[in-house]
């Protein structure tokens, strides 16, 4: 497994993007008026709605938004029986759906034509095209979207000018936003100075106030947040690891590389709070395996990889490991970790036996063992390298006949192959099969090279 590489990233550099300084830009919590045509345009990244825009020598300013202000006419409204209402609104600019909940003393009190101001929280519908946006020297890869509002208020408007007063609000928004005023009279607020002021006032995100806190804070932001920001990993295996495990995984066992598994991703057991009974038991199945690969080799050569390019010549010496309960069960070196586990539960010889099987449970739910014969209580083990890549890798080539017979001939001799019993009906997440995919796209690569 390849470590994480620092990718197009700089340092330990915060950006507007990272997680642990959003919380400071004063737009992502504030209700934004905008226009519908930029609420369609935000940009998804790192799973944050946000307006870029560009600066001088070329720079992207990204401002995060999670709410916002919109005013436009009714054009649609429906009145569903679960106490919920659909809006679509049109605000001169284009059409944008909105949903809420309203009291029975509201129904049909919104209708057709009338002009609202809705203030709501911005909700991702689907994802459209794929963008690759650099901001302060990090690759993000982002998504324009369709979007809807989810109504937090709605008011009908009266007074025909405040369309135009929402129109004047949506321009200056962008200098608006974290103004910091002293408190002024009425007709301070009206005057030139304080409309020029307005509009001479930058937009501040969460980075460009991180300067402002006190040191104690600023170094508590720094030392909490991860080693690394979301960003796209142009080369090598690194970043798709730390998706798969998690940011602040720091598991390091020995199985963790030869399982794809780590405490991050075990279901919990209260019997064994710390694992330890289960890092025995892995620890076990893996010696297993290795002496099923050492019977198999009848040339004294060493079967056991960790390795993808000893993939082809060493094929026919892959040992995987099927056993039965009992021979785990029986171990006396797992009946006294077990018992030791669970000395001070209060039913220490029932919970000792529990132990046993609820780990076997765990384990077909967290993918590493599948009942391969139910009548006779025979236990597949799913290590990487003996069963789920070469599952995987063979899969992928008897699709490639098939797809190849099916193009030339027109009808394949038979049906598509479709995933291994132990693949489709265990326990394996999807997230684990992307990872062994792509394992097996860079051996299939390398063995091209």
């Amino acid at each position: 497994m390849s470590k994480p590489s620092d990718g197009p990233q700089v340092g330990n550099k915060l950006t507007p993007l990272s997680h642990s300084i959003i919380a400071l830009s004063k737009a992502y919590h504030e209700y934004i008026p905008i226009m519908t045509s930029t609420l369609h345009s935000l940009v998804l990244l790192n799973g944050v709605d946000c307006i870029l825009t560009k600066q001088k020598k070329g720079e992207v300013h990204v401002l995060p938004i999670s709410k916002c202000d919109i005013l436009g006419v009714v054009v649609y409204c429906h009145y569903k029986a679960n106490g919920s209402v659909l809006m679509i609104i049109d605000d001169g600019t284009e059409l944008c759906d909105c949903i809420g909940w309203i009291d029975a003393e509201e129904m049909d009190r919104y209708k057709v034509s009338d002009l609202v101001r809705i203030s709501g929280a911005i909700k991702v519908l689907a994802l459209q095209q794929k963008r690759i946006v650099n901001v302060h020297g990090v690759a993000y890869e982002g998504w324009t979207c369709s979007r809807e509002l989810q109504v937090h208020s709605i008011e009908v408007i009266s007074d025909k000018n405040m369309e135009a007063v929402h129109w004047l609000c949506c321009l200056q928004f962008r200098k608006r936003i974290g103004i910091q005023l002293k408190e002024m009279s009425e007709d301070e607020k009206c005057s030139m100075d304080f409309q020029r002021q307005i509009m001479n006032t930058p937009v501040l995100n969460g980075l460009e106030t991180f300067h402002l806190l006190p040191e104690e804070e600023k170094n508590y932001i720094m030392s909490s947040r991860g080693t690394k920001d979301s960003f796209v990993q142009f080369e090598g295996d690194g970043w798709f690891f730390m998706k798969y495990y998690g940011r602040d995984c720091k598991c390091d066992m020995k199985y963790k590389e030869a399982l794809l598994y780590c405490h991050c991703l075990a279901t919990n057991e209260p019997l064994d709070p710390g694992f330890i009974f289960r890092d025995a038991v892995l620890t076990k199945l893996l010696e297993m395996e290795a002496l099923v690969g050492c019977e198999k080799n009848s040339q004294g050569i060493q079967s056991h990889h960790s390795n993808l390019t000893c993939w082809k010549e060493n094929q026919e010496l892959q040992g995987k490991l099927e056993f039965n309960f009992a021979t785990i069960y029986n171990d006396e070196k797992l009946q006294n970790i077990a018992k030791n586990v669970v000395a001070k539960t209060t039913h220490p010889t029932l919970n000792q036996r529990r132990l046993f099987t609820l780990t076997f449970k765990h384990l077909w739910t967290d993918g590493l063992l599948y009942l391969q014969s139910p009548d006779d209580d025979i236990y597949l083990f799913i290590s990487k390298d003996r069963v789920l890549l070469p599952a995987i890798l063979s899969l992928e080539v008897e699709n490639g006949n098939w797809e190849y017979c099916r193009k030339t001939t027109g009808k394949p001799s038979n049906s598509k192959p479709s995933l291994p019993k132990f693949l489709e009906h265990g326990g394996i997440s999807s997230a684990k099969l992307r990872i062994a995919k792509r394992l097996v796209a860079t051996h299939r690569q390398e063995s091209r090279g």
